[in-house]
């Protein structure tokens, strides 16, 4: 369109200025240069056109760049984990695939069966009580609405993701079979804490040569090594390494659920699977960096936690902007430096949105930071047990969680003193040391000195 009301002025302009133009010669040869560059910039325009249609429909028309799957097209997508955001990567896929050529519309989302008290359940909870004759004893089920039923009816997750309308073509299934037997692409959506458990399940049913996507942000110590989620996943589905993807990044559930721009990174092995895989997670607000490197960007996305119970604990003793960056400066300094003892992680990933974007956007706004800055501001009096059950809503911590393998291979390696924040980080954690101590670590990290 730009092109046309281009040629359209330049007709325009020609015919209006064109006895001025036949008296300067330069005029006439400036204009003329400039309709060669337009002309070129169309052309261009429309073959760039041409060449991301011809890549979008690839992985469809050529046999050579199809993933390897037990079904062709149309495949078929389900998430496992209704929490936040399971529920919005549910969201995101299912507007895709009611658009996508070569996929089902619907999109299954298992859940756990649990009951959600709303409003409506306390208004009827009134005439519940009338019909008791007095008693007041009411059974159990009698109350509020099931989790999956009020998904399917009233399209919105209403205990993790309130007021936030969901595409009807989501549809709650608390039976993993049904979830996900059919599906070509499962995405992992539980929190680490759940990971094996969901994994020994969903084996039973998971379709040969499907593809996993894990959401989670996890590591475990093991051999000597930290071991990324997605191979505990593979192990514990005893599948190909090939087949667990990872999408991480700067997201914080609600803000992409209401569409709020954010990127996101996609991580497969094989570049066929980033082909096949990124349409259905991309739009226009949640833009996809695609990369090849898996376990880089996973460590970086449970390592972060970490750094952001650091930042929590020194907010809540009132720390500074200045003192807060410097915090995270070191923080990302010592996990970039743990993660490449062990994994050879390309440059360009750690400025992927899964790296330093999640790093600044979970120490901003992150569910780690906000309880350690509750456990700090109140003296340490409530547990980060006890704060995480308060404040995030059936949500689960992964900091403290994550401190627990890292300090294990610290003390291993003989690394304590090599990583002082990360260990004095765990310290808190486990009750070891105050938050406050955390300061000391800051004043005591040595800088960097091209003089010396």
């Amino acid at each position: 369109f730009l092109f046309r009301v281009t040629s359209v002025f330049q007709v325009a302009f020609h015919q209006t200025f064109g006895v001025f133009f036949m008296r300067h010669r330069f005029f006439t040869r400036l204009v003329a240069v400039i309709a060669v560059a337009l002309a070129v910039c169309r052309l261009t325009s429309r073959g760039n056109e041409q060449l991301e249609s011809k890549n979008f429909a690839a992985v469809a028309t050529d046999s050579s760049k199809q993933p390897q799957l037990s079904s062709g097209p149309p495949w078929n997508a389900a998430v496992v984990g209704a929490g936040s955001w399971g529920t919005t990567v549910a969201k995101m896929i299912a507007m895709n695939t009611a658009k996508l050529k070569h996929w089902n519309a619907n999109v299954n989302l298992q859940l756990i069966g649990e009951m959600v008290v709303t409003d409506e359940d306390l208004y009827k909870l009134k005439d519940t009580l009338l019909r008791t004759n007095g008693s007041g004893v009411i059974a159990a089920d009698s109350v509020g609405s099931r989790l999956s039923k009020i998904i399917n009816s009233k399209h919105v997750n209403a205990k993790y993701l309130p007021r936030v309308p969901l595409p009807t073509n989501i549809v709650a299934e608390p039976d993993m079979r049904v979830a996900i037997s059919d599906a070509d692409v499962v995405v992992l959506g539980v929190p680490d804490q759940f990971v094996k458990s969901s994994c020994a399940v969903i084996k039973r049913f998971l379709k040969p040569g499907a593809r996993i996507i894990v959401l989670s942000k996890g590591m475990e110590f093991e051999n000597n090594s930290l071991v990324p989620v997605s191979e505990v996943v593979t192990r514990a589905l005893g599948i190909n390494r090939d087949q667990v993807c990872v999408l991480m990044g700067a997201n914080i559930a609600i803000e992409v659920a209401v569409e709020k721009f954010s990127e996101s990174t996609l991580g497969c092995h094989k570049t066929e699977d980033l082909t096949w895989l990124k349409p259905i997670f991309e739009q226009p607000f949640f833009r996809i960096g695609a990369v090849s490197n898996v376990e880089g960007q996973q460590l970086c996305g449970a390592l972060k936690n970490v750094i952001a119970i650091g930042k929590g604990l020194i907010a809540g003793l009132g720390a500074s902007a200045n003192t807060i960056s410097a915090l995270i400066r070191i923080g990302m300094k010592e996990m970039r430096s743990i993660i490449s003892e062990f994994y050879d992680v390309p440059e360009r990933v750690w400025w992927e949105s899964c790296c330093f974007a999640d790093v600044i956007t979970t120490c901003l706004a992150g569910r780690n930071q906000l309880v350690a800055e509750q456990f700090a501001r109140r003296g340490g009096s409530a547990s980060f047990e006890m704060l995480e059950a308060e404040l995030l809503n059936g949500q689960r911590l992964q900091g403290t969680v994550t401190a627990v393998p890292v300090h294990k291979l610290l003390v291993h390696k003989g690394w304590t003193k090599k990583y002082p924040f990360f260990e004095a980080v765990y310290q808190v954690v486990a009750a070891k040391a105050y938050p406050r101590s955390i300061f000391t670590v800051l004043e005591t990290v040595p800088q960097s000195d091209d003089g010396v």
